[in-house]
């Protein structure tokens, strides 16, 4: 075999692996992008069904409010709250601080419309913790675009809720946010 052969040789070889190189590359990223783009589809989905329970729920407890001003009995929607409050325990993640606030401002109002009968019902107290309730589930939403947004665009999964919930919920409302999650 001469040098000019074995120069060929190992030439095309070097190409050959180059080739097999790039095709395994091009495969495996091709792998990641089905992955994200699955994740993606998922959470999009997750986001799309927390947001309707989160609006049945704020319009349930509208109806008990209004019943509760006029007076009359609610028992009739108690199963559909413990139902909804339930669906949307399940949708959350309970070790996240976010989750653990909406948790105990929803319960406040709970026990607000429907245990503290001894006191004086005040709407205005009420929608005062609505609208509490309200911020926290937009600080759940946002937060979980701003988390579908990174990973796309990252390729990568986001494991740090925490801190995304923080910012979104510091850029939401200063004033809330001090108030109910910078403890």
């Amino acid at each position: 075999m001469t040098t000019a052969e074995i120069v060929t040789l190992s030439a095309s070889l070097i190409a050959a692996l180059c080739t097999l190189l790039t095709l395994w590359q091009l495969n495996s990223s091709q792998g990641k992008q089905r992955l994200i783009e699955t994740v993606t589809k998922q959470r999009i989905e997750w986001i799309n069904k927390i947001r309707v329970c989160f609006s049945e729920y704020s319009e349930l407890m509208e109806r008990i409010s209004m019943i509760r001003s006029s007076g009359n009995n609610i028992d009739d929607l108690q199963f559909q709250l413990s139902y909804l409050s339930t669906h949307i325990d399940m949708l959350l993640n309970p070790k996240e601080v976010i989750t653990q606030r909406y948790i105990e401002k929803r319960n406040q109002i709970k026990r607000y419309l429907l245990d503290d009968y001894s006191n004086e019902y005040s709407p205005a107290e009420y929608y005062s913790m609505m609208l509490d309730l309200q911020y926290l589930q937009q600080v759940i939403l946002k937060s979980e675009w701003k988390r579908l947004k990174r990973e796309s665009s990252s390729g990568k999964e986001v494991n740090d809720m925490n801190t995304i919930h923080l910012e979104t919920a510091e850029d939401i409302d200063p004033g809330r946010f001090i108030r109910l999650l910078h403890k």
